[in-house]
């Protein structure tokens, strides 16, 4: 059915788009880092195989309302034809009037745009399902727990990670089993390549996410 392959293919795509956004906004808030570890090729190669990725599924989606709109207009186009083909026939052998032809043109075409129409609408209803659900996604997000009765305290001590792991699904991991200590007054540096963690690590430290302790 159109209706489910529209639904399908724009997901796709529009994850694609996402996924493209994604590595420009990294790329361009953390273009300092990048420069500094010369990684720009490898940035743009990245860059350049979503986008790539994005354009194959957005042209796949295109093409799919062309063949589906092209068809359809093309059956009506048929249709109007042999009623055209047909009542001249029968003007010339005199079992209908000339009016009577124009009549049901003018009335074939009237009923025939709505149906098309309503097609084209229904194309685009796979496209509304989708994005309904990508916002339905976001707004049904579990709340964030908000610790409650803390006070401005001044806090001294070691800081220490113990088998920590971090993603932001279940399925792919920023951070897998990190553990370190560091003491109290000791400076430590953390080196990295680009999304290797470095700011989860500190946004972890300041409960900015939630962390994950391997069993």
């Amino acid at each position: 059915m159109v209706f489910t392959r529209v639904q399908r293919q724009f997901k796709r795509s529009d994850e694609a788009e996402a996924e493209l956004s994604t590595v420009i906004q990294e790329n361009i808030t953390g273009i300092r880092v990048v420069k500094a570890f010369a990684r720009e090729e490898f940035e743009i190669k990245k860059f350049a195989e979503k986008n790539k990725t994005y354009r194959d599924l957005t042209y796949n989606l295109i093409k799919l309302f062309a063949n589906y709109w092209s068809f359809s207009d093309c059956l009506c186009m048929i249709q109007t034809a042999l009623v055209v083909l047909i009542g001249s026939y029968f003007a010339a052998n005199g079992k209908i009037t000339i009016g009577t032809l124009l009549v049901f043109v003018s009335y074939e075409g009237m009923l025939l745009w709505p149906v098309r129409q309503m097609g084209r609408i229904l194309s685009d209803m796979g496209k509304m399902t989708i994005s309904l659900s990508r916002i339905h996604e976001i707004l049904t997000q579990d709340r964030e727990n908000l610790d409650e009765g803390i006070k401005d305290i001044e806090i001294k001590g070691n800081i220490e990670f113990s088998s920590v792991t971090f993603g932001f699904d279940d399925k792919n991991y920023v951070l897998k089993d990190i553990s370190f200590k560091i003491e109290a007054g000791q400076a430590v540096a953390f080196f990295g390549s680009t999304g290797s963690g470095k700011s989860t690590i500190i946004s972890l430290l300041l409960r900015l996410y939630d962390y994950k302790k391997v069993q």
